[in-house]
């Protein structure tokens, strides 16, 4: 299909941080003819926060008089909800485009239950108006379709870019490397890392070594990693991108992830696509890609965590390398670009199909 039919609306910038502007940053680099207004254009966050009235009606003028047929709206929860909701009735109520409503949000489902009664009705008007509904998982198109009564959903894998593996760098240290990469707080659990590794400091020592990166809570994770006296352990390496992250990945031995709430992590599936091994927990659509790869532990279980990273420790990783780069494949762009094509030739069909039934 030709993708010039399409606009995309989300948090786009070539330098921002964050899994949905991933995304957009890796389809701009795979479709030909890729358009994208950004709710978020500016770098710094609180710019984006200041201008947002004028950006919001920048995005809507965009959308509506665009002579693009099709505008997919990225999303998440809370504010990037409510900006996105606006968007949509606008367009919906001044243009006849069709209207895909694309939700990455980790925290959607708690987002939902503890909702306004106002937000219930704009939650309940938005995924069951909308024309098509796209998740990141199996496990979430099942929370919609047994919560909304939904006109179509479909669960279209997260881009990932295939790897650009290295040879990984000889080495004297004898020492597995654990990687963790994401926002640095307690949904992540990054603090429940640190606290098993500090419990079984002895056994670790010599044997485990985990690099962090990420932005957040940075001084709580520094002040923790030096008051329990595991800086020969874990090692806080700054924020993560481009040829740096791509070091880290073809240098590292294991991924690990024990969050809180997912939808499905970009950070998991590129570890996987550099062939790591994953721990992370039972949450979102995580246990879909986790099969024979890794583990998956309940979240806050610390002593199970420290299990699965003995068990890395004391096996062979290949096979478990081996099915990483296996599952991956459905992920990487010509499949995932495959997909989206066919959901916009069925929407698009769906409407001429009813123009010719109605003119019979």
């Amino acid at each position: 299909m030709d993708l010039n039919k399409v606009l995309f609306i989300g948090p786009y910038h070539s330098k921002a941080k964050g899994g949905v502007n991933s995304v957009l940053c890796t389809y701009q680099k795979f479709i030909t003819g890729f358009s994208c207004v950004s709710t978020f254009p500016f770098y710094y966050k609180l710019v984006n926060y200041l201008l947002s009235p004028f950006i919001l009606v920048h995005t809507i003028f965009s959308a509506i008089f665009s002579t693009r047929k099709i505008i997919h709206i990225h999303g998440a929860s809370y504010g990037s909800f409510f900006r996105k909701y606006i968007i949509y009735k606008f367009v919906s109520v001044f243009s006849n485009k069709k209207i895909v409503y694309h939700i990455h949000g980790a925290n959607f489902e708690l987002f939902s239950n503890k909702a306004s009664y106002f937000t219930r009705i704009c939650l309940k008007d938005f995924i069951e108006n909308v024309d098509q509904i796209i998740c990141l998982s199996e496990s979430w198109k099942n929370y919609f379709t047994q919560t909304y009564n939904i006109k179509r959903i479909a669960v279209v894998n997260n881009i990932v870019p295939k790897p650009n593996i290295i040879e990984k760098q000889p080495t004297n240290n004898e020492f597995v490397k654990f990687l963790f990469l994401g926002r640095i707080g307690d949904r992540k659990g990054v603090f429940d890392l640190i606290e098993s590794i500090a419990k079984h400091r002895d056994y670790l020592n010599g044997n485990f070594k985990l690099f962090i990166g990420g932005d957040g809570e940075i001084q709580r994770l520094q002040r923790e990693i030096k008051e329990r006296e595991i800086s020969d352990l874990v090692e806080y390496v700054g924020w993560v991108d481009g040829r740096k992250k791509e070091h880290l990945l073809n240098n590292s031995d294991v991924y690990i992830l024990p969050s809180y709430n997912e939808g499905l992590p970009i950070s998991i599936l590129e570890a996987m696509s550099y062939g790591l091994p994953i721990i992370s927990t039972t949450v979102g659509g995580i246990p879909e890609v986790i099969k024979g790869n890794g583990f998956v532990i309940e979240p806050g279980n610390q002593e199970m965590l420290f299990r699965c990273i003995k068990q890395m420790i004391e096996v062979d990783r290949h096979e478990y390398s081996y099915c990483s780069k296996g599952l991956i494949r459905s992920f990487y762009p010509e499949n995932v670009i495959s997909q989206l094509s066919k959901i916009y030739i069925e929407l698009l069909y769906s409407d001429r199909t009813k123009n010719k039934s109605c003119s019979k």
